[in-house]
């Protein structure tokens, strides 16, 4: 039986203690609805107190909303408490440069940390399976992981203070929907799921039923390699914390590497050693490939005539005759050289270094006047001081955001926005006098909105350009 069997796995795996706080994570899809019917029937022996969590990303219209609807039903069915939120995940995608499935994945997890540091919940259950262990490591193996890539989806791992748990890891798609036939229980289908959009639905319903005319097992196959690098990172994981304690010097933004030492390691560990010093930079590998950990390893272990190496995420590497340095450029050093223009009604001004330009324009109020968006915005021209001022942001910024009652610190409205630390230096804000008047692409003042009384309109539109490139 089902739950037997995942009673087993909770206690061969340490997964729970008696009486945990456990926030599940609940879409609607069968898994995450197997994965809460079965932590209810083992609440009881367990003294687990359950919760509910689902985040509505507002990709799917109607259906994303019928699947919120279910999922609150669901919840109040069994007794728990439920926490729900609505997401624009496009949007998001769109201010931080992701695409939709890291959004979506951002969003997700941000909502659960809120969730539990608010409700002092330890815990959040996951509900992936073995299939979902096949397609991520599958995933990472194409797109030139290393060991840690490859190791797969943990059973346990850590999330800012929190412990993500999957019970399921181990349990085949198959049981889970024997199981709710079985019970009885309905679930959502999510029709996306069967879209080609997304490269995990590539894997899952084109290659990797194409690689099982080749092997039967390769589900299993791709479960056991994932277990066998697990092996080998966390020993190597160990091997590394205990060389960098020798040889690296940590701060926030910067790790220095003694480069006579590290010349002298085992290439494997080398490289691992810089996935590692990548990692704690940025808080991951993403955007990363195995060709930027080559290519610094080339850099700092020969005579090559490259010294230094700008890295995607605003990292930079750079060799010193005794040194190989990591660390977080930052995109304000570049943005830093064009700090400040100045812009005139019926101009234009260009920023090479971030790949945008401006244009103003005075518009008739009564027509030509369309709805304002991520790209354009309107402002009451009236109440605007020329020329207006372009720069990126400083210390103590205040900014009155439409709809808002006043004035906020640029800083606060940057971490309610979810914009990363890393794209801020790139956000251009249009000011009158001191006054912000348009986060660019992102909220208008209030104070200059264009209302009833408004005589004069300006419209200010932001194009993206050819970005200038700088040299690797």
């Amino acid at each position: 039986m089902l739950i037997k069997k995942i009673d087993s796995i909770i206690k061969t795996a340490k997964l729970f203690s008696k009486n945990d706080r456990i926030l599940v994570a609940v879409s609607g899809g069968p898994d995450s609805v197997c994965l809460l019917y079965v932590l209810k029937q083992l609440q009881h022996s367990y003294g687990f107190e359950l919760f509910v969590a689902h985040l509505n990303h507002k990709l799917r219209s109607r259906a994303s909303i019928q699947d919120e609807l279910f999922v609150r039903a669901l919840a109040k069915r069994l007794g728990l408490r439920g926490f729900f939120k609505r997401a624009d995940t496009v949007n998001f995608s769109r201010k931080n440069r992701l695409s939709l499935e890291d959004a979506g994945r951002k969003l997700r997890y941000e909502f659960f940390e809120q969730i539990c540091r608010k409700n002092r919940i330890p815990k959040i259950a996951l509900a992936h399976t073995r299939n979902d262990q096949a397609e991520t490591v599958l995933m990472r193996f194409l797109r030139g992981a290393g060991v840690q890539g490859l190791s797969g989806i943990r059973a346990k791992s850590s999330f800012s203070r929190q412990e993500l748990i999957r019970p399921l890891l181990t349990i085949d798609k198959k049981e889970i929907l024997e199981f709710l036939t079985r019970e009885n229980i309905k679930y959502r289908i999510d029709k996306s799921n069967l879209e080609t959009d997304f490269l995990r639905n590539k894997l899952r319903l084109k290659l990797i039923p194409c690689l099982r005319k080749y092997n039967p097992q390769i589900d299993a196959n791709l479960v056991r390699m994932a277990e066998n690098f697990a092996e080998v990172f966390d020993f190597l994981n160990e091997e590394i914390e205990h060389v960098c304690r020798k040889i690296a010097r940590i701060s926030r933004r910067k790790i220095i590497l003694e480069r006579k030492a590290y010349s002298g390691l085992h290439p494997a560990l080398r490289k691992e050693i810089i996935r590692w010093a990548i990692r704690r930079l940025c808080g991951d590998f993403a955007g990363f490939e195995l060709r930027h950990c080559v290519l610094i390893d080339v850099m700092a272990c020969s005579d090559s005539l490259v010294s230094k190496m700008d890295l995607p995420k605003d990292m930079e590497a750079e060799v010193l005759k005794n040194s190989l340095v990591l660390k977080m450029r930052g995109a304000a050093s570049r943005a830093r050289k064009v700090i400040k223009k100045k812009m005139n009604p019926e101009d234009r001004v260009l920023f090479p270094e971030l790949g945008i330009e401006f244009e103003s324009r005075f518009v008739d109020k009564k027509k030509g006047y369309k709805k304002h968006s991520h790209s354009f915005e309107y402002f009451n021209a009236d109440k605007l001081e020329f020329p207006l001022t372009l720069r990126i942001r400083k210390n103590g910024d205040v900014f009155y955001p439409l709809g808002a009652a006043g004035r906020k610190k640029l800083k606060k409205f940057f971490n309610d926005e979810k914009i990363a630390l890393q794209h801020r230096d790139e956000i251009i804000l249009v000011c009158s006098g001191n006054d912000i008047i348009w986060v660019s692409g992102i909220r208008l003042s209030e104070k200059y909105k264009v209302d009833a009384d408004t005589k004069k309109v300006l419209r200010i539109d932001i194009k993206k350009t050819a970005r200038k490139k700088t040299a690797i």
